[in-house]
Order: C-alpha cells, then structure tokens, then sequence
C-alpha cells in the first residue's frame, strides 16, 4: 500500500528522494525500486529497471548451466559492440516448476580485473526457496570458459 502511494506520488509529479520502510531501496524520480534480493549485493537490487536484454523470457535448454527460464538486464549499453566499464549484467533465471527468481548470475566490468576477458567479474548465486537468501555457487573460471564462447559479442550471450 505504501508502495503504491509513493507510485500515485511519482505520477502526480511529486519528485526527489524517498527513502521508503519495510524493505524498499529508494525512489529517484523515475521509478519504484525494487528491494534488494537477500543474500546479493546491494548494487544488482535495480536490475529489472536496467536494459533488458532479451525481447521475451529465455526458455531453459538441456545444455544450459543455468537451466531456468531467464532475463538479463544490463546497466549500460554496447558501444561499438563493447559494453563500457563499469557495466552490470544481470541474468535472473527461474527454474522449472518454481514461481520465484533462483538464480542470479552476474558480470561487472571492472578495470585491471580480468584483461584476458575484457575485465568481466563473474559470479553466480543460488537459492532453493524464495524464504533464504542467495549463496555464491560459482564465480572466475567456472563462468569464463563457458562465456568464452561468446568472446565475440563481449562474453554476452544475449543480444541487446
């Protein structure tokens, strides 16, 4: 309720900075902010209003690693066929029979991390009920040799 009174808000053009309780992050002037899924860091809690990736949900494949329905959100776009520094992916998978996100992979390109790969920090975390929190399943070089694949298209996967 109190969510959608801050929404009304927004509409009516009611602008700055709110901070709202109960688990909300922050309303900047374009939009309601989805909390932080427990478990993750803070900065991937407003992915689902970054760029999505994909026009429709991704289908699980029988050769997926992450075998669950998925959207993936990146926080910036390609330039000349390179997403710039700094940028965040999101991949959020739900698995088959589960109505809950869990799976979250990510990507950050940060400077000097990882120059064989375009400086990508890859990290994968999971969850078995939407009541527990995220734990890191794998990260570095479990996830670059399957994104080594699409070194092409930056080790993006998903056309954007």
């Amino acid at each position: 309720m109190i969510a959608l009174l801050f929404f009304l808000l927004a509409l009516l053009g009611f602008g700055g900075a709110f901070t709202f309780t109960g688990g909300w992050s922050s309303y900047e002037g374009g939009g309601i902010v989805a909390p932080a899924l427990p478990g993750l860091p803070p900065e991937f809690a407003s992915h689902t209003g970054w760029q999505r990736l994909n026009a429709k949900p991704i289908p699980p494949r029988d050769a997926d690693p992450h075998r669950s329905t998925k959207n993936v959100y990146a926080s910036d776009e390609r330039i000349g066929g390179l997403f710039p520094d700094g940028t965040m992916i999101v991949k959020e998978g739900v698995r088959p029979g589960a109505d809950f996100v869990g799976l979250i992979a990510t990507m950050r390109k940060e400077v000097g991390a990882n120059p064989d790969h375009h400086d990508w920090v890859f990290v994968e975390w999971t969850r078995a009920s939407p009541d527990e929190p995220f734990r890191k399943l794998a990260a570095g070089a479990v996830c670059t040799s399957c994104h080594m694949r699409a070194r092409a298209s930056d080790y993006v996967f998903t056309a954007g």
